[in-house]
């Protein structure tokens, strides 16, 4: 190597994250962050989901970061392809990706029954 070459690293995750921190965040960015974790918490990539009050089943396949738009990360984090629909007139909405409020999705339970002590 000469001494006029210049060598780039690719830059660690701890040296990003350092970076990250000294970062000023306006108020919007540290709400959505906020928000991310909360979404991040209570929904993981690949989860399945039920849509509140349609009959939407879908699959969660990454989070909404923008800070505008029509539909800010902000208000709605999550977003869900649709894998089913309940009434088949809505059979064209499966395969599309939608955002949706944290509060408009539930996750299916699922419950442990002892078949033997059914009589």
């Amino acid at each position: 190597m000469t001494s006029n070459t210049i060598v780039f690293h690719e830059p660690t995750r701890e040296q990003v994250r350092f970076i990250n921190e000294l970062k000023p965040v306006s108020g919007e960015e540290a709400q959505l962050q906020e928000v991310m974790t909360k979404a991040r918490e209570a929904f993981a990539i690949g989860d399945t989901v039920f849509v509140k009050y349609t009959g939407y089943t879908g699959k969660v396949v990454g989070y909404n970061n923008s800070l505008g738009g029509f539909y800010p990360g902000i208000r709605f984090p999550v977003l869900v392809r649709i894998t089913h629909a309940d009434d088949p007139k809505w059979d064209d909405v499966v395969g599309s990706v939608y955002q949706y409020q944290l509060d408009q999705l539930t996750k299916p339970r699922y419950y442990k029954v002892d078949c033997r002590t059914i009589s």
